[in-house]
């Protein structure tokens, strides 16, 4: 199993060092060709930090590659696995009371985690697209930083 991101916690910068969930490879789905396979996938994996306890990606994709190139994507996160997913999260912070969404789309898997006890909350994040690109969660995600 992966460890920590290689340059530490994205909220409080140290050391993480708690075991990975893996998600596993995953295809950018905003990308699309005539051939009839994917051309771009990320690897993906939660840490919880070990010093303030943040669960994030251990690392994330560039927002750049994640940000639709058409106007016509729009996401919406599948339901069916999020019970699942919460359940993997309680896992790893058992002793967890509250949970901070960064952006739009996580109304349901806070709700799931709000159901299950959990103090839920979403941080605003104001944030424009650059011309010619289409801003969703990525967007987002590239200004978030410890003093917003």
């Amino acid at each position: 199993m992966s460890t920590g991101p290689r340059s530490g916690c994205r909220l409080c910068g140290q050391p993480i060092s708690t075991q990975a969930l893996p998600l596993g490879e995953l295809p950018v789905c905003n990308r699309f060709a005539r051939e009839n396979h994917v051309q771009l996938r990320i690897t993906l994996d939660i840490v919880a930090c070990d010093t303030c306890q943040l669960v994030q990606l251990r690392e994330p994709p560039p927002p750049d590659v994640l940000v639709p190139e058409v106007p016509w994507i729009r996401y919406r996160e599948p339901e069916g696995h999020l019970d699942a997913l919460v359940g993997e999260l309680l896992s790893l912070k058992p002793r967890a009371c509250t949970a901070l969404g960064t952006g739009p789309f996580e109304g349901p898997l806070l709700g799931r985690l709000q159901a299950r006890g959990l103090t839920a909350s979403a941080l605003a994040l104001g944030a424009d697209g650059a011309a010619g690109r289409y801003p969703y969660l990525e967007t987002w995600q590239a200004t978030l930083r410890a003093e917003r």
